[in-house]
């Protein structure tokens, strides 16, 4: 079947393992400086063959609507069958000196001969100097071409592409002064893709001291402008994102500045070279700015790329905030929506977030009451970090957001319900770097149809006297699961672990087992008998579903390190986790997951009748679902409000309306407490305020990019693959 989708390959060097990582937040040392390059390319490079030939709105709609986005780095060496797609996909590979003869002797290994791009010149490569629009268009053609000699139904691409030669964009100057920096620079990238000359721009120039004023201005004048050009397009409703939000976080162990990771490191400098690292590149508050002051310095003699320790620390930091601005830029351009970036003081919360780790698992009387409280001042804490400005620019009329961060964004209370049940989210770790750029660019959509969701794998590992061993079997036996089947196997090595992912054949596994982690410093683990199980180290030994389940404790904690299990789950292949941020009550989970499958099992099959659906979706409608089960269940059983009667009406009714994605389920919900209870509607807001910005659920997460997997009646796949 044919594509119009571009395979982009980026050939690391074979010693890349072997170069190290960043120190901050862990991107490959081999990327530096090269590779910055060729990201910054593919902002502006086609995602799609057909891309050149599209202008103005037509453009914008094929962005919104699905443009293709696959972006994979693999060492030269490994450009083979095997561990690439080698198959007959249009196919582009970019290269530095280092990489390019390595690519080179491997082309033949491909069914289709790759545009092969290098960053300056090397034989039989294309080089980036030469890429106008011109030449870009003349070398797709050729490989839509060659592509088509080896598959005659890429013939209707060439077709296509020969009647859609480079479009003329150009839309002038921006009708505002465009202001620069790394944290503009994502939604910069989409308006000059657009067209927009940036020419007339200025810089906002790093200054100790200065606040972020500015840098909110500019990110917001952007974000407007998108917005105006997106709304109002006939494919609107195909969006797959609203807005991205993200911070350039860096790995957890490194806020705590006397450690014994910093202080080796710090031990013989100076006061102040120490208090530049602290406040500059470890806590800094806002966009790489701040505020220090110097004991025996004078500004102006002040030079930290002349220490042999602080310079190599500020250069990590820049090239880290460039690339990770540049991985964001391809995205938001390759979906045409703005990008805000928050602001580095919404990552220097972590004593809050430990507190209320603990209370998760407390057995305190005022446990709830007082996580309501930790999580509506945490709430409150980042809201004043981000300012008023920024936030309403970022949720205000938003419904679909990817978020890149290292904090839980999806508990932020936004108008008095938690952002993850007020909109459809998923998230992206910013650590480690590496898995960031894999998880944001290297899973393109995939439709699979409803049947692949017919056969569920658990994996179950608990000792035969656990008295929660038993849990999840019987939620999900209380539910008519229809055709689907789920099938419960029992591991207790990680061989046995290994085996049972590698036998399952379908889309989704759950793991129903203990878990936990070792803190910031140490990696997460599930418990498989005796054993602790770094997920990390199943990569290549075991196969990965699209779509996995944690059904366990802590994988991925508000009060741990980058290495959790969610985020292993992401670096070998899966596209979407759903993972915990802290302990779970085994009752409460085992219904969580059986709900889901029941939805799943009856819900799927009507919605995708009439169109594809997102996994995001379902799961996201599902979390709103589960928000009013343990609202109402405190209303019934603790404040002995509402009767049975009425807690079926008012669950019933709610369900209709979230399945309906009315924009007002929530105050349809809350008009009816009122109306049973003949509570004033001021009244039920601050029961809500004062009880609701923590419920259970609020315990699971959305990670990877779950909206890229679509769900399709086996009817419409049928047709499809009978089309291809």
């Amino acid at each position: 079947m044919s594509t119009s989708a571009i395979q982009h390959i980026i050939a690391m060097p074979t010693d890349v393992a072997a170069s190290g990582q960043t120190f901050f937040q862990g991107f490959a040392l081999a990327l530096i400086p090269d590779y910055l390059a060729i990201m910054d390319m593919l902002v502006r490079f086609p995602h799609d063959m057909v891309e050149l030939g599209l202008a103005g709105d037509a453009f914008i709609a094929s962005k919104i609507a699905g443009s293709a986005l696959c972006i994979r780095m693999l060492r030269a060496d490994l450009l083979t069958e095997g561990h690439a797609e080698v198959g007959g996909l249009p196919t582009v590979i970019w290269s530095t000196d280092k990489s390019a003869a390595d690519v080179e002797a491997r082309l033949h290994c491909f069914a289709v001969r790759p545009l092969h791009i290098t960053l300056n010149r090397f034989a039989g490569a294309v080089s980036m100097a030469d890429l106008s629009a011109d030449a870009i268009y003349g070398h797709l053609l050729a490989l839509a071409e060659r592509t088509a000699a080896h598959d005659s139904s890429f013939q209707v691409l060439v077709e296509l592409m020969k009647a859609r030669p480079p479009a003329d964009r150009e839309q002038g100057l921006l009708p505002f002064v465009p202001k620069l920096h790394n944290c503009t620079k994502p939604s910069a990238a989409v308006l000059r893709l657009y067209g927009y000359n940036l020419d007339n721009s200025e810089v906002i120039e790093p200054t100790l001291g200065r606040g972020i004023e500015a840098h909110i201005d500019a990110i917001v004048e952007f974000s407007e402008m998108i917005d105006q050009l997106r709304q109002g397009l006939e494919v609107y409703a195909l969006r797959k994102n609203d807005a991205i939000i993200f911070c350039a976080s860096i790995y957890a162990l490194l806020y705590k500045i006397d450690n014994k990771i910093w202080n080796p490191i710090l031990r013989d400098l100076d006061r102040d070279k120490r208090n530049f690292v602290k406040a500059m590149l470890v806590r800094s508050r806002g966009y790489g700015n701040g505020s220090i002051t110097f004991a025996g310095t004078k500004v102006e003699d002040f030079n930290p790329y002349a220490d042999p320790v602080v310079g190599p620390l500020l250069k990590h930091r820049q090239f880290e905030q460039r690339f990770f601005s540049t991985v964001i830029a391809v995205l938001a351009a390759n979906q045409f929506v703005p990008a805000f970036r928050l602001p580095d003081a919404v990552m220097l919360h972590h004593d809050r977030l430990s507190e209320i780790y603990s209370l998760v698992s407390s057995n305190k009387p005022t446990r709830l009451a007082e996580l309501n409280r930790h999580l509506a001042e945490y709430s409150g804490e980042i809201r004043s970090e981000v300012g008023e400005k920024l936030w309403k620019a970022m949720f205000d009329g938003r419904e679909r957001l990817l978020t890149i961060c290292d904090f839980p964004i999806e508990w932020l209370s936004i108008d008095g319900l938690p952002a993850m049940f007020r909109y459809e989210m998923s998230r992206i770790p910013s650590t480690p770097g590496n898995v960031a750029v894999q998880v944001a660019l290297a899973h393109p959509r995939i439709t699979v149809p409803k049947m692949a969701l017919d056969h569920i794998l658990v994996i179950r590992s608990f000792a035969p006297d656990d008295p929660i061993r038993s849990d999840l079997e019987l939620a999900i036996a209380k539910y008519d699961l229809g055709e689907m089947k789920v099938e419960i196997v029992d591991v207790s090595t990680r061989d046995e672990l290994i085996d049972a992912m590698n036998a399952h054949q379908g889309v989704m596994v759950i793991f129903d087992c203990h878990g936990n982690h070792g803190g910031k410093t140490q990696p997460a683990w599930l418990q498989i008998g005796k054993e602790k199980v770094d997920v990390w180290d199943l990569k290549h030994v075991a196969r990965m579903t699209h779509i996995v389940v944690l059904a366990a404790c802590s994988t991925h904690p508000v009060d741990g390190s980058h290495a959790s299990v969610a985020n292993g789950f992401l670096a070998n292949g899966v596209q979407s986790v759903l993972g915990t941020y802290a302990p779970v009550d085994s009752r409460h989970t085992a219904i969580f997951v059986g709900r889901l499958l029941y939805r799943v099992a009856a819900y799927l099959p009507l919605i995708s009748k009439d169109r594809p659906v997102n996994w995001r979706e379902i799961v996201g409608s599902f979390f709103r679902m589960s928000y009013v089960t343990d609202v109402l269940q405190d209303l019934l059983e603790v404040r002995k409000v509402i009767n049975e009667t009425q807690y079926r009406k008012l669950h019933y009714e709610a369900n209709m309306a979230i399945n309906g994605r009315a924009p007002d389920w929530l105050e349809k919900l809350q008009q009816g407490v009122a109306d049973f209870t003949a509570m004033e509607p001021g009244d039920v807001s601050k029961i809500w305020a004062a009880r609701y910005q923590f419920v259970e659920t609020m315990l699971f997460g959305q990670f990877g990019q779950p909206e890229n997997i679509f769900i399709v009646s086996n009817d419409s796949y049928s047709e499809v693959e009978s089309d291809g």
